[in-house]
């Protein structure tokens, strides 16, 4: 438990768990590393380092409702990000060539892709009585984990006709993977509904066979492995080809799209991640085979199936997964090291010391615990929401939960300041301020009566004028955060306006849309998150502006440079303050300065309309104002609240005929009905609900 006299680093402490403990960011990512997204660094890093090593200040002091659901830091609830060189030392020291429990694994993997491509076909419709599905399957095991999930989809809908590829033939299949085959052979006869085997020609006669006859709902690509090394040779790429240009609703790629950096990659909707997320899947330049990134958590660093931590320390009790109150890596407690994943002996027993195919030399060990000590990427999961789950104390009031303020709102743009109030009324912030032009005051307490709403002096253009001040500065004392920016407009005397607050601010901070100039961005010295998108960051961090921004779908590597944090513009922008960046995006990125980039995958197309990012404003900005010594805490969960509702929505809706409002009505089903099951094969980016 956290509680304000307690916690004396509200950023960087979450990261220090997480952190380097002394290895190289390269060195655990490897040479992937480079186009996964980084921490601030130099200067501004010092900065942050130096603000936050004070104990917070009264005003920022965490509402005593909140202190007892806050956990210390995010390690328990972020998994790391690996290479794929990384993940294959990670799995060799997981199993130690044990068949049994590479099995148990496969099912456990294709189970949780079952369940996560009919979630997600969801958003879509219903899937056919009779879908069609086509599996591409390799030698290995991830074609062994496509063949198995196709089996479960055939469970959940019986009359489904297969068609599978065995891509290098049935002979040279690997036992698990031929075990798989024969399990989904035998399931599929028992139907009366036996799936269509067909293996590709003979490398000499590429075209002989033919283009899928008839439109798929599903295909499933197993083919290659996270270990495959280009190229990719003729008859297969022919075969991706004629995949890529078959009809489908639905491309599913098993943990990478396979032929992944060629010409010849299968084209996915959505990847699903087994167990690891392997950095190439977060790589830019790849962003457009990989489609949707959704991570299937198989308890890999949370639950003592494959977790050696049992007792005390890292391992914890029985959840596994690292525990809130264990030491900092890099200050080392010999019990704590103990304990930390493989260096504990029951692992080296099951791990064993052989050097050959499955096995894992000490090294291997060695270099797997330091990655997951120390990821320079790492993927949050739905876990960061569990103690909103809980009951709150009986004997508390509106004043434990917080109160926050937002300022924004013009004549021309009166809706945005609207919906983020709309959005902080969802988060459990027990007040809520707005301060908005005079002559939009009345509409905007007609349509949320529960916030406050004081009427301010207007510009001759609709916007705050600055000799309103005095009703914020009157009022300051009852904040624990400040949200600016939603609707503001871009005259001149409203944006020095903000400025000027964002400089007297006392209180933490969430800056959005107009507010995330440089001018706002380094004024004053509280604690602050900002909630860009692409265009918008590159206009703080002096690379452009928001009409000439970089975009996050750019395949330019200078522009994804662009986006990195550690900019050397960028920082002397972010100014003395604590500074969180919610990089906005088909994946969002979240960075204080410290040693990992969080990333939240959930979300999606539904999103990409006006007014999801003022809603994301709102959110975070009313759980900053519950934790308001936590900012890097409230931006995640913020990130996965929103994500995991606009996920809801999306299977509720479809992708296109919803209004972006209606995302807060599928907030408390994510808190009420998705419920993660740690380690249990449900995905973190796929929790249980029945919705």
């Amino acid at each position: 438990m956290t509680t304000p006299a307690s916690k004396s680093s509200s950023v960087t402490g979450a990261h220090e768990s997480l952190g380097s403990a002394g290895i190289p960011a390269r060195e655990v990512a490897g040479e992937n590393a480079g186009e996964v997204a980084r921490g601030i660094t130099g200067e501004v890093a010092d900065k942050i380092a130096d603000k936050n090593v004070r104990a917070p200040s009264p005003a920022t002091a965490m509402p005593p409702g909140l202190a007892a659901a806050a956990p210390s830091d995010l390690a328990a609830v972020a998994h790391p990000v690996l290479s794929t060189a990384g993940a294959a030392r990670f799995e060799a020291a997981l199993f130690g060539g044990d068949e049994a429990r590479e099995w148990a694994a496969m099912q456990q993997a294709a189970r949780a892709i079952a369940a996560a491509v009919l979630r997600d076909f969801e958003e879509i419709g219903p899937l056919p009585p009779e879908p069609r599905i086509l599996v591409l399957a390799g030698k290995g095991h991830n074609g062994g984990d496509a063949l198995l999930a196709a089996k479960f989809i055939h469970e959940k809908h019986p009359r489904a006709r297969i068609e599978t590829r065995l891509v290098f033939g049935e002979r040279v299949l690997r036992p698990l993977a031929l075990r798989a085959w024969r399990e989904l052979s035998h399931a599929a006869r028992d139907t009366g509904v036996p799936p269509v085997k067909a293996e590709p020609p003979a490398a000499s006669a590429p075209s002989a066979s033919p283009a899928p006859p008839a439109p798929y709902d599903i295909i499933l690509d197993g083919i290659f492995g996270f270990q495959f090394r280009p190229p990719v040779e003729p008859r297969v790429a022919a075969l991706l080809a004629r995949a890529n240009a078959s009809p489908a609703c639905l491309r599913a790629a098993v943990d990478l799209p396979s032929g992944l950096g060629t010409p010849d990659v299968f084209q996915a909707d959505f990847t699903y991640a087994t167990g690891v997320v392997k950095s190439p899947a977060l790589a830019g330049e790849n962003a457009g085979a990989v489609g949707r990134l959704r991570y299937l958590d198989l308890g890999f660093f949370n639950n003592n199936e494959y977790n050696t931590g049992g007792g005390d320390g890292a391992g914890g009790d029985g959840g596994g997964g690292a525990n809130p109150q264990a030491p900092n890596p890099k200050n080392p407690n010999p019990k704590f090291q103990k304990n930390l994943k493989f260096q504990n002996p029951k692992f080296q027993k099951t791990a064993g010391d052989g050097d050959g195919d499955g096995d894992a030399t000490n090294n291997d060990r060695a270099i797997a615990a330091a990655a997951i000590r120390a990821p320079a990427a790492a993927i949050l999961t739905p876990a960061v929401l569990s103690p909103l789950r809980a009951l709150r104390p009986p004997l508390t009031d509106k004043r434990d939960y917080g109160h926050l303020f937002i300022v924004g709102g013009s004549r021309g743009c009166p809706g945005a300041v609207l919906m983020a109030a709309l959005a902080a009324l969802r988060s459990g912030a027990g007040l809520v301020t707005v301060f908005v032009p005079e002559t939009l005051a009345a509409a905007c307490a007609a349509r949320a009566p529960e916030a406050m709403w004081v009427a301010w002096p207007e510009t001759p253009g609709g916007g705050l004028a600055p000799e309103g001040a005095h009703l914020f500065r009157e009022r300051a004392a009852r904040a624990t955060a400040l949200l600016a920016g939603p609707g503001l407009g871009r005259e001149a005397e409203t944006l020095a306006l903000a400025a000027d607050l964002a400089k007297i601010s006392a209180v933490p901070l969430v800056l959005d849309a107009d507010a995330l100039r440089p001018s706002i961005v380094g004024a004053g010295a509280a604690p602050r998150i900002l909630t860009p998108h692409a265009g918008e960051f590159a206009r703080i961090a002096g690379t452009g502006d928001d009409a000439k921004g970089a975009n996050p779908k750019s395949q330019n590597p200078k522009s994804q440079k662009n986006l990195k944090f550690q900019n050397p513009k960028f920082q002397k922008t972010a100014g003395a303050g604590a500074v969180v960046v919610v990089l906005k995006g088909p994946v969002t990125r979240i960075d204080d300065g410290g040693a990992t980039v969080l990333h939240s995958l959930f979300g999606g197309p539904v999103l990409a309309r006006g007014g999801s990012g003022d809603l994301l404003a709102g959110l975070i900005g009313g759980l900053l104002a519950q934790t308001p010594a936590q900012p890097l805490l409230a931006a995640c969960r913020g990130a996965v609240w929103h994500g995991l509702a606009a996920d809801r929505l999306a299977r509720a809706q479809g992708q296109r005929a919803v209004n972006i409002t209606r995302l807060l009505d599928h907030l408390a089903g994510v808190l009420r009905e998705d419920v993660p099951v740690a380690g249990g094969g449900a995905a973190a980016g796929q929790v249980t609900s029945a919705k």
